[in-house]
């Protein structure tokens, strides 16, 4: 038998389709046989859900039989949405996956982005491949950024930081988070700052700085006016305090948030604050808390919360340790199931580390724990390289664009130009005319030949060093395979992998260099390609320095130094420490750099990278002193004047 739902949307359809041919025939009412009629009607907040899923079905029907434009993207997205209300999430995926490949047939960069951040939020929320997350977001915060939606920039960019929080990547989610800051900061939706305070609170509570923590948690709570967010950053406020060590505040925040009228018993949110404050009171030296910290079990086990399972299960084994050790291995052997189940790691890793306490001589456990907290350090090591190559590419994405913007500017420039040109010509008598057009044409060809002296210096540069540094390793391997024309393979490839090397040296050294406001962002990644395990680079003071006021030729001649003593550094001194200051006053800019490596012999020479830095500094009027002691440390201290 049909159930009453069944028949009652089987009715509605009915009835719609009726009213679709009913309405062919009568020009009053034709202007509602289009999907966008029905697409509104979905769209209306009184109508039920299951309405609206009627309607949409209407409008996706009659939209595939016309030819594909922004209202049928816009069906398919608000189709998808529909099946993310009534919770099918795989439906969710397919019709946003759809959207995705219709928006790419003709180019609709919203809805393009709208599905890559609908797809990025389905890895996210209801499949375990942050990768795939990473990418769908990545693709649709540059998209948003490409159509100068800076709210959905920093959208995306929030729920990245939100993932690498996840991976245990802290420090490039406070990144992230700060850059979504940037565009979100004069958003009138304060629900998003809210949200990016309480993720940085959130970060720096897991990197332990809980009075940072504690501010930034009062900083959402004092700005979003949304109830239910309210109690949720106050509990991670209680938290915070807990961990800090202060229970008597945080007792008194979470009785409070128990006592709250919105606040549902037997929620998840419930058993949340529930769970804290037994655990806060536990804590303290109270000993009756025991029938709490079950009753938030009860609870979070009846809404299949595992997250908060293993947060209970855990407390518990804590709870149990001392009094009766078994119990608290049950517990804890628990942890470890939910945590594998939930692909948790760093839950499992901790339900370990308490249980290595209680068995100090059980193998099998600090075996596991040893594994884990390996595969952990691959897998964050994993995520750093990964956004490390995401944040690269968000800058080649900026980069375009800020071309595409000089170059749109440039052009509505000329064509204004071109204009009064125009009108100054037409009001001037023939011989004016004549000479102005002289004059242009004399300009244009000073300016060529101006641009092709600086290709023909390029040039020169570029192929003395193709001669000086290419041409004697290919002479030698020629002549290498005259003499012995069976010489092993391996000797050629490794001839050719050095010649390649050189090429490649050659063509990263002239590639252009961003300058003015992007210095700072070209310089970091410049130092930060040197930072390794090995080696740890620190730069101060970088962004503090007013770049757009340094003129071109110098950020350059600045670009190519601190490279070249990174090179330096990286070949010679076997530094594992590197310090970058910079500082600036009036008049000035102070360069400070500084290693603990072996140093420089004050007899010896120097090469002729450092022979080109300093002569490089001279020529932007600049000043370099080298201050370096032999088996030490070498430190360099550079001043070049801002004009």
């Amino acid at each position: 038998m049909l159930s009453d739902t069944t028949i009652q949307k089987f009715s509605i359809s009915i009835l719609i389709v009726l009213f679709v041919f009913g309405c062919k025939k009568n020009d009053t009412y034709r202007t509602k046989n289009k999907p966008e009629r029905f697409l509104e009607l979905s769209k209306n907040k009184s109508t039920r859900l299951k309405d609206k899923v009627v309607y949409i079905d209407s409008a996706f029907y009659m939209s595939q039989q016309l030819p594909l434009d922004s209202l049928a993207l816009a069906v398919i997205s608000q189709k998808g949405f529909l099946h993310l209300q009534q919770q099918e999430n795989d439906s969710f995926f397919y019709y946003n996956r759809f959207l995705a490949k219709q928006s790419q047939k003709i180019d609709n960069k919203r809805y393009k982005a709208i599905a890559s951040f609908n797809l990025g939020y389905y890895y996210d929320e209801f499949s375990n491949f942050p990768d795939s997350a990473f990418y769908y977001y990545r693709i649709a915060k540059n998209v948003f950024l490409k159509a100068g939606d800076s709210v959905k920039v920093g959208e995306a960019t929030m729920n990245i930081a939100m993932l690498q929080n996840v991976q245990n990547n802290f420090f490039g989610a406070k990144e992230s988070l700060v850059e979504a800051l940037q565009y979100l900061s004069k958003s009138s939706e304060k629900k998003y700052l809210a949200s990016i305070y309480n993720e940085l609170a959130t970060n720096n509570h897991k990197l332990l700085n809980y009075r940072d923590a504690i501010e930034y948690y009062q900083k959402a709570i004092a700005i979003t006016d949304v109830k239910s967010h309210v109690v949720s950053y106050q509990n991670n406020l209680a938290f915070s305090y807990i961990e800090q060590g202060n229970y008597n505040r945080a007792t008194s925040m979470l009785q409070e948030l128990l006592m709250d009228s919105l606040l549902q018993k037997g929620s998840t949110r419930y058993a949340r604050i529930l769970h804290n404050l037994s655990y806060a009171q536990w804590r303290n030296g109270k000993d009756s808390v025991l029938p709490a910290f079950l009753e938030a079990l009860k609870i979070r086990k009846n809404k299949k919360d595992k997250r908060g399972q293993i947060q209970s299960y855990t407390n518990l084994g804590e709870y149990y340790a001392d009094q009766n050790p078994k119990k608290a291995s049950r517990y804890l052997d628990t942890v470890i199931q939910l945590a594998k189940e939930i692909k948790s790691p760093k839950a499992e890793t901790d339900a370990l580390q308490l249980l290595m306490k209680l068995y100090a001589k059980n193998i099998a456990y600090r075996d596991r724990y040893i594994f884990l907290k390996d595969s952990l350090y691959q897998q964050e090591l994993k995520v750093k390289t990964q956004f490390a190559k995401m944040r690269y590419d968000d800058q080649q994405e900026k980069e375009q664009i800020l071309r595409l913007q000089r170059v749109a500017a440039e052009e509505k420039a000329a064509l204004a130009v071109q204009k009064g040109q125009k009108i100054l010509f037409l009001s001037l008598s023939g011989l004016l005319l004549i000479g102005g057009v002289l004059l242009y044409y004399a300009l244009r060809q000073r300016y060529k030949k101006e641009k092709l002296k600086e290709v023909y210096k390029t040039e020169k540069q570029i192929s003395k060093r193709l001669h000086d540094e290419l041409s004697n390793d290919i002479y030698g391997l020629m002549a290498a395979i005259e003499q012995s024309p069976n010489v092993d393979s391996p000797y050629l490839l490794d001839g050719l992998e050095k010649i390649y090397k050189h090429t490649r040296t050659i063509s990263h050294d002239h590639r252009e260099i961003a300058t003015g406001t992007e210095f700072a962002v070209e310089l970091k990644d410049t130092l930060g390609a040197f930072y390794n395990k090995e080696t740890t680079v620190m730069v101060k003071g970088l962004e503090t320095i007013a770049w757009e006021k340094v003129p071109e030729y110098k950020c350059v001649a600045i670009h190519r130094s601190l490279k070249e003593f990174m090179v330096n550094m990286k070949k010679h001194s076997e530094a594992s420490l590197v310090a970058i200051d910079f500082k600036q006053d009036r008049k000035q800019l102070h360069i400070t750099y500084s290693d603990n490596g072996i140093g420089m012999d004050a007899s010896q020479k120097f090469g002729v990278g450092l022979n080109n830095t300093v002569s490089r500094i001279a020529g932007v009027n600049g000043k370099i002193k080298f201050d370096s002691e032999n088996g030490h440390r070498t430190k360099i201290d550079i001043v070049i004047p801002f004009n």
